[in-house]
């Protein structure tokens, strides 16, 4: 159904280029780009994509780093009606962006050069991928790919010949499963239009910002692209974290606001020479992804001053659906357990509490959040019966176990799904657990998340080993790293005798995690 705003991903960035042509849109290094070579870049690529011979609805994959070429990709296949599938690296390993690129019948992979090896291993798995796009950054070109910009410097800069609609899948962003299969998210692009509208209402990001990317954009980060766009604002792009090259940059760029995870903000309040640092550009510290101590709320509030804003959302809905405004940060004596909230629920978002039949829960109780916005996606790719089981007469229930205060703030309490949140990232027990049932000497395993100062939660394995069999802590790691990445391995591993179990024979992770949760309010971290 049309008839909403009518604007596309691509008008929103049309529209900024309108209003801020000569104005510098993004800077990585010594790179930039202002807002009319955006344009024309983003055009030349939806144009060449299309040359190639794919249509509006077919798929791209996507596998990059903080890059420009973040922000070319975004607006290009907005405006050539191409819905963009982002892999990741690090915390996905190749099998499963191989998995992704064929679950979403992706044509092309583009992608930058640090990943050469990762997509290597991807080649002989993937069923629809017909063409290769190397971003190179000057590393030199691999024996077979074609080199991005030689493709689309040949190409016209004006707007690709598509008709493109409010209602047409752009994006399909895959989150992990309980059974470890990877789901894919459909969002059209209203639903996204949405997303950045909401950003813009409850950030108040204002006009002219120099925003810093430090965290991933092929992650949350890439949520503030189009609203820093829309106020003629500046990208300011790091593709590593340092706590010095952070403090160094706001310092250089005059940053004015940044989003981040907890884990950088622990590294950054860590620093020894934290207050060596002129960081008094910075106004708006926006982060998210998982939940924040407390206690180290107030010390980074006792830093940076009132900047913090706070954001909860997930994939199948981005990022805004509660805030907790820097207001909110300001807490009074007696008021101190407001900042365990994710904060209220945001202007498009109708938030409920439900129990396992659908119905509110009484006032004051505990219950899975349940939320109908419009920035919803559309339901996951392939997948009727998870969507039916996600999305219930039009609210999306989230998997959170959350309680309600009598000033609307919500709190976040557990996950009713199986699910960790380690770094920002979303990472699923079953996955590992399965990955570590492949060791020969691993006969049983249960994995859980650990209360960790820095990461949030940690991973950590419970394994059985067979008997006569042995394995060390190090080598079950190591298994993992190779085959799943360093943010989904185990960051430790206790051997045990046996896992204890349910008495309807399940294991009984509710009291592996009482040893280390025991006792605690919010049964996350």
């Amino acid at each position: 159904m049309s008839g909403y705003l009518g604007y596309t991903v691509g008008k929103l960035y049309d529209w900024a280029v309108d209003h801020y042509a000569h104005r510098t849109a993004a800077i990585k290094g010594d790179r930039n780009l202002t807002y009319a070579e955006l344009r024309e870049k983003a055009n030349q690529l939806g144009n060449a994509l299309l040359d190639m011979g794919l249509s509006k609805g077919d798929r791209v994959g996507t596998l990059t780093n903080n890059s420009l070429e973040s922000i070319i990709l975004d607006y290009g296949l907005a405006k050539a009606g191409l819905a963009q599938v982002i892999l990741h690296e690090g915390i996905v390993a190749p099998a499963d962006n191989a998995y992704m690129a064929n679950d979403s019948q992706c044509r092309v992979v583009i992608y930058s050069a640090p990943y050469a090896e990762h997509v290597q291993q991807m080649r002989p798995q993937l069923e629809t991928v017909g063409r290769f796009l190397y971003i190179s950054e000057g590393l030199g070109m691999p024996l077979d790919g074609d080199d991005f910009y030689e493709v689309i410097s040949s190409q016209p800069a004006g707007d690709p010949p598509i008709d493109v609609s409010e209602d047409d899948i752009i994006s399909i962003y895959y989150t992990g499963g309980t059974t470890g299969t990877p789901k894919g998210c459909l969002h059209a692009s209203r639903n996204r239009v949405y997303t950045y509208l909401t950003a813009m209402a409850e950030i108040g990001l204002g006009a002219r910002h120099n925003f810093m990317h430090v965290a991933p954009m092929s992650h949350a980060s890439n949520v503030f692209m189009i609203p820093v766009c829309l106020r003629g604002g500046t990208q300011v792009i790091l593709d590593r974290f340092s706590p010095d090259l952070f403090l160094e940059t706001v310092a250089s760029n005059k940053i004015t606001a940044t989003f981040i995870v907890p884990t950088i903000l622990y590294r950054i309040l860590d620093y020894p020479d934290l207050n060596k640092h002129d960081f008094s550009s910075l106004n708006t510290i926006i982060y998210g992804a998982s939940p924040i101590g407390p206690e180290r709320l107030r010390q980074a509030t006792a830093a940076f001053g009132p900047v913090f804003v706070q954001v909860f959302g997930q994939t199948e809905a981005p990022m805004f659906l509660t805030c907790l405004s820097r207001d909110d940060h300001m807490v009074a004596d007696g008021q101190e357990e407001r900042l365990a909230s994710c904060g209220k629920s945001t202007l498009m978002c109708q938030l409920r509490l439900v129990d396992d039949e659908d119905n509110d829960v009484p006032p004051g109780g505990e219950g899975e959040i349940a939320v109908r916005t419009p920035n919803t996606m559309l339901g996951y790719l392939n997948k009727l019966q998870e969507t039916a089981e996600t999305i219930k007469n039009g609210w999306l229930h989230t998997g959170d176990i959350g309680r309600r205060d009598e000033e609307g703030y919500v709190y976040i309490l557990d996950r009713k799904k199986d699910m960790l949140i380690s770094g920002g990232w979303n990472i699923y027990p079953k996955e590992i657990e399965a990955t570590l049932h492949e060791h020969p000497a691993v006969s049983d395993v249960a994995v859980i998340g650990v209360p960790d100062p820095n990461w949030g939660e940690a991973v950590k394995a419970f394994v059985v080993l067979h008997a006569g069999k042995q394995a060390g802590a190090d080598e079950l790691v190591q298994f993992c790293k190779d085959r799943k990445g360093s943010i989904k391995a185990p960051k430790s591993v206790e051997f045990i005798d046996r896992i204890p179990l349910t008495s309807v024979g399940k294991h009984d992770k509710k009291a592996l995690r009482d040893k280390y949760w025991g006792g605690q309010k919010r049964r996350v971290n």
